[in-house]
């Protein structure tokens, strides 16, 4: 199986360059805590060259998908097979999730965000939230150039998004860690990552459910419409949270460094 190369960006410091390092350091503590396998990862970037690799292929995904299955079990309902937590930390959020990556060895991109997140708070950086990519898609009437539908939905993908400890929202300040794809930047940076690595993958995934939706609306309108007639336009986004109104994470870094002292870069 051949992995699809993803291209290097150069560091845009929009954010300090300064927390950009930092937020990397981070990072990698984080996935050497952690170094878990995931099933998302495989099936996006493994490509089969032969029915017998794709077989193989979507094996391995399944099982690291099976243990992905139970830490999220785990996390709902404390009980899964194969994981335990000692009964102190049952209440303590996120504990569950990081006992679960622990043990399973295994976790796709939200798990891997909470990593993160217990990363950062067990390093005093209590300004951080795990948030969803979207994709925004436009439906522009040839004719005269109107937009007449517009539908965001998740795009199936999250990271964290942090100030690094600035409790500021405005987008110079922040930086984004996606371990998912090990990469610490600049907003800027980061959505012209995610374009290259989900845009060709998002319209064939969401297109066609939009597609539908614009047309049953349509319909309850009485009109036809036909999709020669429209240039469609996608866009990838993501919200920055007022971090003025986030929780703090200080007991989750508690927790973490408590119990995880490797996630602590001194």
């Amino acid at each position: 199986m051949n992995i699809s190369s993803v291209q290097n960006y150069n560091f845009s410091f929009n954010a300090r360059k300064s927390d950009v390092r930092e937020a990397d350091r981070i990072m990698r503590a984080s996935k050497r805590t952690f170094p878990v396998v995931s099933s998302s990862y495989i099936d996006h970037f493994y490509h089969s060259e032969t029915p017998r690799k794709d077989s193989l292929k979507r094996k391995v995904s399944y099982n690291v998908f099976d243990k992905i299955n139970n830490i999220r079990i785990f996390d709902e309902k404390l009980v899964a097979p194969g994981l335990n937590i000692p009964k102190s930390e049952r209440n303590i959020m996120y504990a569950p999730i990081l006992r679960g990556m622990e043990q399973m060895r295994a976790g796709n991109c939200y798990e891997s965000a909470v990593g993160v997140l217990a990363a950062l708070a067990a390093n005093g950086i209590y300004d951080a939230k795990i948030v969803n990519l979207y994709v925004e898609t436009d439906f522009v009437n040839k004719k005269d150039g109107i937009c007449e539908y517009t539908r965001s939905d998740e795009a199936d993908h999250c990271f964290v998004v942090t100030s690094m400890g600035r409790n500021s929202s405005k987008e110079d300040d922040i930086v984004v860690i996606d371990p998912w794809l090990s990469f610490t930047d600049s907003v800027s940076s980061a959505k012209a990552r995610y374009k290259q690595v989900f845009q060709s993958e998002l319209r064939k995934e969401l297109f066609y459910e939009q597609w539908s939706h614009f047309k049953n609306q349509k319909a309850g309108k009485g009109e036809e419409v036909d999709l020669k007639d429209y240039n469609i336009s996608q866009k990838l986004y993501f919200r920055i949270p007022d971090f003025s109104k986030v929780k703090s994470n200080k007991n989750l870094g508690e927790y973490a460094a408590n119990n995880f002292p490797s996630l602590v870069v001194g």
